[in-house]
């Protein structure tokens, strides 16, 4: 299933959870709105994750493919 996240508030709680539950090399395909683009690389990488796949939607509507790629230590 593909969550859909309208704002970088959204995309930042998933994928803090999902960091939890990966292992490196994982995949994540979520859904956002064309106005979190432009943020999106810079809250994938604080949670260890790099873009790797996008498609165009309908509306304003963007798939994004995500893979685990490093654990952080904090």
């Amino acid at each position: 299933m593909v969550d859909i996240l309208v704002n970088e508030k959204d995309v930042e709680v998933f994928l803090s959870k999902q960091r939890d539950k990966c292992k490196i090399g994982d995949l994540v395909e979520i859904v956002i709105l064309e106005r979190v683009l432009e943020e999106l690389p810079h809250i994938a990488s604080k949670y260890g994750f790099s873009i790797i796949d996008g498609e165009n939607l309908e509306g304003e509507m963007i798939k994004i493919k995500l893979e685990f790629r490093h654990q952080l230590f904090s």
